[in-house]
């Protein structure tokens, strides 16, 4: 009696449970993004749209509008510049918005590179230094994963075109 007694419980548990984890709403993460957009909640928008990408839920849109909103944050000026291109990847050929977007990229990198430009002008002789060593090294582990790209690629070649030649 008393396991039964637990089973129902538990199973009336996980039915709550269900119930109160559903959405409030049936609209998609980007419909909601869009709303507080309106309502001038950027920090649920941008929450919602970062939901929207996660469930690809209207995903080309939800990065261009995450690109805008990062793009007023000089602080998320390198989010802007990921969701512009991950937009323009992601965009058909016959997109609209294809140039604008581009124009766009162009200004959140080159009004990056002027912010990060006069952190640097402003930094320290021994901040450099250390920014310098930073990068480099971050240079050298990128040199690294595109040699082991291009070493791995070279190898699905090479056993696509034995497969190919040995009729498989």
């Amino acid at each position: 009696m008393k396991t039964c007694l637990a089973l129902l419980l538990l199973l009336l548990g996980a039915m709550c449970c269900g119930v109160s984890c559903r959405p409030v709403t049936e609209q998609s993460y980007y419909h909601q993004g869009m709303a507080l957009l309106d309502n001038k909640d950027y920090g649920a928008a941008a929450d919602a749209f970062q939901r929207a990408l996660l469930n690809n839920d209207n995903a080309l849109s939800a990065h261009l509008q995450l690109g805008m909103m990062f793009e007023r944050q000089d602080e998320q000026l390198p989010l802007a510049v990921w969701h512009y291109r991950a937009y323009l990847a992601m965009a058909p050929l016959d997109d609209s918005q294809i140039d604008a977007v581009k124009q766009w990229l162009e200004r959140a990198e080159r009004t990056l590179v002027a912010s990060l430009r006069l952190k640097l002008d402003n930094a320290s002789d021994e901040e450099r230094v250390m920014r310098v060593k930073l990068l480099e090294e971050h240079a050298q582990r990128q040199k690294n994963w595109i040699s082991a790209l291009e070493q791995e690629n070279r190898q699905l070649r090479q056993s696509l075109a034995e497969a190919k030649s040995s009729g498989k």
